[in-house]
């Protein structure tokens, strides 16, 4: 397991900067119960970014967004233009998926069972909707989500094609 962090780590002076990355952050939970802000969310930069990506099919891009929004585009019908244009990007291998998480805000203030809880349902909720397969192996904590438990919960059987952390400090 590789561990890449972007950014300092208050405390850990050795972990500086080590790569450069460019995804697109979709964070859905950061409002976690407001129907209207997910909704928006879905809805505007997501859904016009792959269009966006659509209209250039050379362009490969990746997206990190929690297992729930997934979940969200792929079981309301409401979204069913926007699954079919995720599905499309994800079969022709232009986009990536960085979702090892259902809830990115699980992470903060839990232990690593219920950490490692997180890191199961965002798999059976992949791998329910068929697109496990095409989960990045690329996992990202932002903001300094790092704890020492965390290279232990990553060991889990749950996260078995995760071979890089990425540890994003502002």
């Amino acid at each position: 397991m590789n561990l890449i962090v972007i950014g300092n780590i208050k405390g850990f002076p050795s972990l500086l900067p080590r790569c450069t990355t460019l995804f697109y952050h979709f964070n859905i939970d950061y409002r976690l119960g407001l129907e209207e802000v997910e909704e928006k969310i879905i809805r505007e930069p997501n859904y016009d970014l792959l269009k966006l990506y659509d209209r250039h099919p050379n362009w490969k891009f990746t997206i990190e967004c929690e297992a729930e929004m997934m979940l969200k585009i792929y079981t309301d019908s409401e979204y069913g233009e926007i699954e079919e244009l995720t599905n499309k990007l994800l079969e022709r291998n232009q986009m990536k998926l960085m979702c090892v998480l259902h809830y990115s805000q699980l992470f903060y203030a839990y232990p690593q069972d219920v950490f490692e809880m997180n890191l199961k349902l965002a798999n059976e909720s992949l791998k329910a909707l068929g697109i496990l397969e095409k989960r990045s192996n690329c996992l990202l904590f932002q903001e300094g989500q790092y704890a020492p438990g965390l290279i232990t919960a990553l060991n889990s059987p749950h996260n078995s094609n995760v071979d890089t952390v990425l540890v994003s400090v502002q």
